[in-house]
C-alpha cells in the first residue's frame, strides 16, 4: 500500500487542516475546554508548523465569512498571531469597525479583538514599514472604540484593559501615536486620558515634559471646563505617580502651575456646561486633585 500513496497537494492539505480547525470549533462550541486536547493541539501545532498558504487565505477567508462561528475566528486570530500574519487581523479589525469606532452589541461576543490587539501591538515592531503603518493606524481605530463612552458593552471593557496592560513599554511608535491623541484637542477625552496613564508608566521621565506642557497651557488642549478638569485629575495623577517614583526631574515648576491651577472656578464651570451630570461627580474630582496636589507638595519638599 504504501508504494500507492500520494502526499496530498497543496489544496487538499489546506482543505484537510481547515475542516480539522472546523471540527476543533464545533467541538469548543459543545463541549468547552473540558474536551480532549490532546487532538486539539496536535490540529494547532500542524497548521502552525505549515507555510501552505492556500490555507492561510482560507483561515483568512474565514475571517470575514460571516458564517462562520467566533470561536473559530478566535482560533484563526490567534493562529494569525503565532504565526506573526499581522496584516489579515488589521482588514478584520477594521472591517469590524468599519468608521464607527464603536464596540456596540452586535459586537458583544468578538472575543477573537483581544487577540487582534495582541498582533497588532507586536506589528508594531515590524520591520517592513509598510506592515507598521497599516496595522499602528489599524490599532489606533481599536484603540480609540475601546476607549469609547458609547462602547459600554463587557468586550470592549476587557480590551481596553488589555491595552492598560499591553501598551506601556512596547514600543516607539505606540507611544509616539499615544502622545499625538494626548496633544490633539479634536481627539475624544477619554483616549487622552487613558494615553496618559499608559505613557506615565511606559515612559515615565521622558512624557514629564508633555504634562507639564499640558498643565501650564492646558486651555490649549481642552475644548470645555469639563475636560479639563478631567485632563487635570488623570495629569495629578501622573505627576504623583512621578513624584513618589524618585525619578530624576525638575519638579520646580510644575509645583507652580499646580499650585495656581483654578480649581474651584474650573469645577463650577464644568457643572454649568454639563447640567446632566451629577454635581456631586464633580465635587468628588476637586476633593481629590486638591488631596493630591497637597500629597505632591508633601513628597517634593520631602526631596529639598
Amino acid at each position: 500500500m504504501s508504494e500507492n500513496f500520494q502526499p496530498l497537494n497543496q489544496e487538499e492539505d489546506a482543505i484537510l487542516k481547515f475542516n480539522k480547525l472546523c471540527e476543533i470549533a464545533k467541538d469548543i462550541d459543545t463541549n468547552g475546554q473540558s474536551g480532549d486536547q490532546f487532538p486539539r493541539q496536535a490540529v494547532l501545532s500542524a497548521v502552525v508548523a505549515s507555510n501552505n498558504e492556500i490555507l492561510y487565505q482560507k483561515l483568512e477567508e474565514a475571517l470575514f465569512d460571516e458564517s462562520q462561528p467566533e470561536i473559530m475566528k478566535t482560533i484563526i486570530a490567534g493562529l494569525f498571531l503565532t504565526k506573526g500574519k499581522s496584516l489579515p487581523l488589521s482588514r478584520y479589525a477594521d472591517h469590524i469597525l468599519e468608521e464607527s469606532l464603536i464596540i456596540d452589541n452586535q459586537l458583544e461576543n468578538k472575543e477573537s479583538l483581544l487577540l487582534v490587539a495582541d498582533a497588532l501591538v507586536e506589528a508594531t515592531k515590524s520591520d517592513d514599514q509598510a506592515i507598521r503603518d497599516k496595522c499602528t493606524n489599524s490599532l489606533l481605530k481599536l484603540y480609540k472604540a475601546s476607549c469609547n463612552q458609547e462602547s459600554t458593552t463587557l468586550i470592549a471593557d476587557h480590551l481596553l484593559q488589555r491595552f492598560m496592560n499591553i501598551l506601556p513599554c512596547k514600543s516607539e511608535i505606540i507611544d509616539n501615536s499615544l502622545k499625538a491623541l494626548i496633544m490633539d484637542p479634536e481627539i475624544d477625552i477619554n483616549s487622552r486620558l487613558v494615553s496618559i496613564d499608559i505613557l506615565t508608566r511606559s515612559k515615565p521621565v521622558e512624557f514629564f515634559s508633555t504634562l507639564q506642557e499640558l498643565v501650564q497651557n492646558i486651555k490649549n488642549y481642552s475644548n470645555s471646563a469639563t475636560e479639563t478638569a478631567y485632563l487635570i485629575d488623570v495629569i495629578t495623577k501622573s505627576f504623583y505617580t512621578i513624584a513618589i517614583s524618585d525619578l530624576d526631574v525638575d519638579y520646580s515648576s510644575i509645583i507652580k502651575e499646580l499650585n495656581n491651577v483654578q480649581l474651584d472656578q474650573i469645577f463650577e464651570n464644568s457643572k454649568i456646561q454639563s447640567p446632566n451630570i451629577d454635581p456631586e461627580h464633580f465635587n468628588v474630582i476637586a476633593k481629590r486633585i486638591k488631596r493630591r496636589i497637597s500629597h505632591i507638595n508633601e513628597v517634593i519638599n520631602s526631596k529639598n
